[in-house]
């Protein structure tokens, strides 16, 4: 009989400590610490901690610390790192099509992004789950803009320029690649870019405004043209196989969390890079109005790359829904 109390003693205090088990997640981002995203996100995570019962603990390695987006997915799948916060780069190398949304010149206004990416966003999280992973939350990049050391009003004016392509982006090669009868793109790893500009290896680029700044690339160009060039998505993405072992109070914290704090992440990367805007010309960056005709030239060629991505990135009927959504929310707008 003593052998059975000690064994139910045991039990009595081992399987509480099964119920509170914690569960750790690494989280990695090459976003700066700095950066509006970085600090809204770990409120975020610091709510998760807290309501779910201390039974989540979120380790979040930013900067790039961990290495570049597809150094980042490959922990995932080693198990190394549990999730990661990505741009469209990273998201891309999991489901291709989510790109679509960074096509150029494709939205006018956040107004247009918001309506299309709510009413896809049940197709995407659906393709992100068959892929293995958990489509947490969305976040962006913002509007991204061309910044060069030359005045630029139409197709013309591009000559002699010499544009950064970054390397590992297949959509910014095609981009470019369409107007390389016009300037020279330059195919470069990030943290290549700002030598490059002092070298003048490459006198353009394109970035969110709050991004060229905090990179000080702003300090190497003149011009930023002033129209939305093309959108950068952004999220935070979590293997499924940790997602599913989060208990259900975890995993109610978590999405709690975001009906709270994805709102908050977006509005303040949007205020900050149109605050980054804003101060440009007191940084020596002019803003360049591009004149109608002169974008529509422009518009013209890298409307090609929407079906030459075909096949590359998404099939021609997600194409259509993204053109279609967009167009019916400007029809009743």
């Amino acid at each position: 009989m003593k052998w059975r109390v000690v064994l139910a003693l045991v039990l009595v205090s081992f399987f509480p400590m099964i119920g509170n088990a914690v569960e750790v997640l690494k989280i990695a981002t090459v976003a700066p610490d700095s950066s509006e995203w970085i600090q809204i996100a770990r409120e975020l995570l610091k709510y998760v901690e807290t309501n779910s019962n201390s039974e989540v603990k979120v380790t979040l390695y930013t900067g790039g610390i961990m290495g570049d987006e597809p150094d980042v997915l490959r922990k995932i799948q080693l198990n190394q790192l549990q999730g990661g916060g990505f741009s469209g780069l990273g998201l891309g190398k999991v489901v291709p099509a989510v790109r679509a949304l960074e096509l150029p010149l494709l939205f006018n206004n956040y107004e247009e992004v918001d309506y299309v990416r709510e009413k896809i966003r049940p197709i995407l999280t659906k393709m992100f789950s068959e892929k293995g992973f958990e489509l947490v939350f969305w976040a962006e990049q913002g509007f991204i803009y061309v910044f060069t050391d030359k005045k630029i009003s139409n197709l013309n004016d591009f000559k002699g320029v010499k544009m950064w392509v970054w390397a590992p982006d297949n959509m910014a090669h095609a981009i470019f690649k369409e107007l390389s009868d016009y300037l020279s793109p330059v195919p470069l790893g990030l943290p290549e870019v700002l030598t490059s500009l002092q070298t003048g290896i490459i006198n353009a680029f394109y970035a969110p405004p709050v991004a060229a700044v905090s990179l000080q690339w702003t300090t190497k160009v003149k011009y930023m043209l002033n129209v939305p060039f093309d959108y950068g998505t952004g999220a935070l993405l979590i293997s499924k196989k940790a997602y599913d072992k989060l208990s259900p109070a975890s995993k109610k914290a978590l999405m709690d969390g975001v009906k709270i704090y994805e709102p908050k992440i977006i509005s303040a990367i949007r205020k900050a890079n149109q605050k980054a805007i804003e101060l440009f010309p007191q940084y020596g960056v002019q803003l360049l109005n591009v004149p109608p005709e002169g974008l529509e030239e422009v518009r013209a060629k890298v409307r090609n790359v929407y079906t030459k991505m075909i096949g590359e990135l998404y099939t021609k009927e997600f194409l259509d829904l993204v053109l279609k959504t967009l167009e019916e929310y400007r029809k009743t707008h």
